[in-house]
């Protein structure tokens, strides 16, 4: 009879101690830091639970969308992750939006067990005035990292448009001046050194020609042909000047 006794009470002794030993605590923080929310209002939760050993965190996953503390719906579940300071910590990070005043606790399953969630002490208050014809469209909500995300995308499109816009209007204003050059040079061109140093610039000019003519093509073969005499005759010159009169506005 003794003996039973003694194993009767090591056993209870050591379910109890389990019992205790196994206990789940929990920490939840919610983001902003307030001592009051409002129906509506879209918060961070930071989930801490402990201790899990070897967490299943697909498990934890399946707590999107479903409700805590009977008013905080959960709209995007943003992390489930082991905590690098303790592998027995799980930490969830999710957006919530509240749609009812809470109550003191909550349950979340994982897999055939439920943990209980204490609240954390904050009022949860419903709106004071409601419209009638109220409805969520959509309960997605965009959280603090995605809007960064979103924020320097929108920024980063604007300063590429505006490189690109201030690049094409300078090079726009580069090629205006210099077909503005070149008019100035074509028109003002009368004597060998014109036409010797337009000859020596045509790979420059001729890609901004409207066409290139048989009469560019004629001026250019006259000055291949005549550059490297010493003295162009007064036959030569005269050639060279009429071919040229022909391209003379090129650039008009």
């Amino acid at each position: 009879m003794k003996y039973f006794i003694m194993t009767f009470i090591y056993v209870i002794f050591n379910v109890v101690f389990t019992v205790y030993a196994t206990e789940i605590k929990t920490s939840v923080q919610l983001i902003p830091e307030s001592q009051e929310y409002h129906e509506g209002d879209i918060v961070e939760i930071d989930l801490k639970i402990w201790p899990i050993e070897n967490a299943d965190l697909e498990e934890f996953k399946k707590i999107e969308g479903s409700s805590l503390f009977n008013g905080l719906e959960i709209t995007q579940l943003n992390t489930v992750e082991i905590s690098e300071n303790n592998a027995d910590v799980v930490i969830v990070k999710a957006t919530a939006v509240v749609v009812a005043p809470t109550s003191v606790s909550g349950v979340i399953q994982y897999k055939d067990q439920a943990l209980n969630i204490s609240a954390p002490l904050y009022n949860f208050l419903p709106l004071k005035t409601k419209q009638e014809d109220f409805f969520i469209l959509d309960q997605s909500v965009i959280s603090a990292t995605s809007f960064l995300w979103i924020f320097f995308l929108v920024i980063g499109m604007l300063i590429v448009i505006f490189v690109l816009k201030k690049k094409f209007w300078k090079t726009k204003d580069t090629s205006l001046e210099f077909k503005k050059h070149y008019q100035d040079l074509f028109s003002s061109a009368d004597e060998r050194k014109d036409f010797e140093k337009i000859y020596a610039l045509r790979k420059e000019w001729i890609p901004f020609l409207a066409a290139e003519t048989n009469a560019h093509r004629e001026f250019l073969k006259l000055m291949e042909a005549h550059q490297y005499r010493k003295e162009w005759t007064k036959d030569m010159a005269m050639e060279i000047k009429n071919t040229f009169d022909v391209i003379r506005g090129s650039f008009l």
